[in-house]
């Protein structure tokens, strides 16, 4: 008896083992597929979410903080390790990102314990915005995007030959709201008039007073133009210390806010040196590196567009009554109206809405006022006047229930405040542009032994044919595009046993050297 309980117990515990080990393969499956999602599917481009860092608590930002210093330690060992001097300007630009993006974290996460001090004090922010949760400007997407820095050389710079001309190696760092992103590392000379960066960055849920940082971080290298064209990788230099760790400098920065967003590519005043830039800035100056300066024009060319949420979501609809101007005398007409873009359209009826123009249109202005009177005296209760410092007429709606007069009044007050935050942003539609997904190349399917090409040997007389052996199936399993292969064989090779002399049954006129092949893979 206490056997079979023995053996009904050991079973359960193979079960559960089994089981659980056909859990686990099914989530690795799962995550196995999702990264692949995330490569391939545009759907999966990773954005960054400008709010996400405002929305943790201290001990989160904390952690981040920690995440962040340990990848900085690894960057310094990295640094330590590299031999070559592109490897180590690459190391660099990141150890200086990360410093950064520490730096940011740390003056957030000051922030946020001083801002629960004032909470606990009992005061409140001084911002009008910030009074009411519910009554604040909505996010939007921001994108930026063609970046470009225009270089103003002198013309003794432009007649430099190649040895004598500076590598300048350049890239930009960004900061938002905590988050700190970094541009890639392009490389240039005084024969080169601008600084282009491919990159595309998207912010999401994005505030109306955002403060983009916009730094220009460049270093020089220890070659010049005409090794670089040569194709030699110049190893780093060597002080008693160690390598000689690249130090970038500043050399511009700009703060771009709702005031620059445009749909095209606009030009936007560049600050030189560090007056006026953000306390986060590094401060390696020209003097203590005795460095060449670089050229900059004093301009740095971007696109940054925005959307707002208001552009696309439907903020209000149903039916109105509007008050129209017909033959010099003004009448109420019933419209289905839909508050959308900072415009609300109307139609005669709600099918044509999707098919047809707007009969009427009523743009929402910033500080606009709403003027609502709720009176017995007029044929319409409910009535709203939208008033504003322009001398066009106002233009007045009324609401037939008083759910459908507080839905409209409330919206109409959101419209207003998110025209008056995002400004240009709400009038123009414009597009915002996201990072492309890289496909790979497709794999080639052949195998090794598909995709040699064979070649008979010369000492094989024409006339003589040699039965065909089928391939090795160690051969066929290995894929074409196999690294570091190299095959010497002969698919018509015959093989003789060990036991068994070669000699033996030679055929007359077939040279040994024909049949006798070796096969190295």
């Amino acid at each position: 008896m206490a056997t079979r309980e023995v053996r009904n117990k050991l079973d359960e515990l193979r079960q559960y083992r089994k089981d659980r080990s056909r859990h686990d393969r099914d989530a690795r499956e799962h995550c196995s597929s999702v990264r692949k999602k995330r490569r391939m599917n545009p759907d999966f481009v990773e954005k960054w979410d400008a709010a996400a860092l405002k929305e943790l608590d201290d001990s989160a930002i904390q952690e981040k903080i920690d995440h962040e210093a340990r990848i900085r330690d690894g960057i310094v060992r990295l640094l330590a390790a590299c031999h070559e001097e592109v490897q180590a300007l690459e190391t660099a630009k990141n150890l200086l990102t990360i410093n950064a993006r520490i730096l940011a974290l740390m003056g957030l996460l000051q922030r946020h314990r001083a801002k629960s001090v004032m909470m606990r004090k009992g005061s409140s922010s001084s911002s009008p915005f910030d009074l009411d949760d519910d009554a604040s400007p909505c996010k939007g997407i921001l994108s930026l995007s063609d970046i470009r820095v225009p270089l103003m050389w002198t013309q003794e710079d432009h007649n430099k030959t190649k040895a004598e001309q500076h590598l300048y190696y350049v890239f930009c760092l960004l900061k938002l709201d905590g988050q700190v992103l970094d541009t890639a590392l392009m490389e240039t000379d005084e024969s080169e008039t601008d600084i282009p960066f491919d990159n595309i960055i998207v912010f999401e849920n994005v505030s109306h007073d955002f403060k983009l940082d916009i730094e220009i971080y460049y270093t020089v290298s220890s070659e010049n133009a005409a090794s670089r064209a040569s194709g030699v990788k110049r190893p780093l230099h060597r002080t008693p210390s160690g390598h000689e760790v690249p130090k970038f400098i500043l050399a511009g920065h700009t703060q771009l806010t709702v005031d620059h967003l445009h749909q095209r590519i606009k030009s936007h005043d560049l600050k030189t040196g560090l007056v006026g830039a953000s306390p986060l800035a590094t401060t390696v100056s020209t003097e203590d590196s005795n460095m060449p300066r670089l050229a900059l024009w004093g301009q740095i060319c971007c696109r940054l567009a925005a959307r707002p949420a208001c552009v696309e979501q439907v903020r209000m609809d149903g039916f109105l009554e509007i008050q129209r101007m017909t033959c010099s005398q003004s009448s109420w007409c019933r419209l289905w109206c839909v508050l959308r873009h900072a415009t609300v359209k109307c139609w005669h009826c709600k099918e044509d809405s999707n098919h047809r123009d707007p009969v009427e249109c009523i743009e929402i202005k910033p500080k606009m006022d709403i003027t609502d009177t709720v009176s017995p005296t007029f044929h319409h209760r409910h009535i709203l006047i939208l008033t504003s410092q322009t001398p066009e007429k106002e233009p007045v709606l009324a609401c037939n229930s008083d759910e459908e007069y507080v839905r409209w009044r409330d919206a109409l007050q959101q419209a207003i405040l998110d025209v008056t935050a995002w400004k240009v942003a709400c009038k123009q539609d414009m597009t915002i542009v996201y990072p492309s997904v890289h496909k790979l190349p497709p794999v080639e399917t052949k195998t090794l032994y598909d995709s040699i090409q064979v070649t008979l040997s010369s000492t094989v007389e024409p006339w003589k044919t040699v039965d065909k052996r089928a391939p090795l199936a160690e051969l066929k399993s290995i894929p074409a595009d196999s690294p570091s292969i190299e095959c010497t064989y002969d698919i018509w090779q015959r093989r003789v046993p060990e036991n068994r002399s070669f000699r033996k049954g030679k055929k007359k006129g077939v040279d040994e050297n024909a049949l006798n092949y070796e096969t190295t893979i």
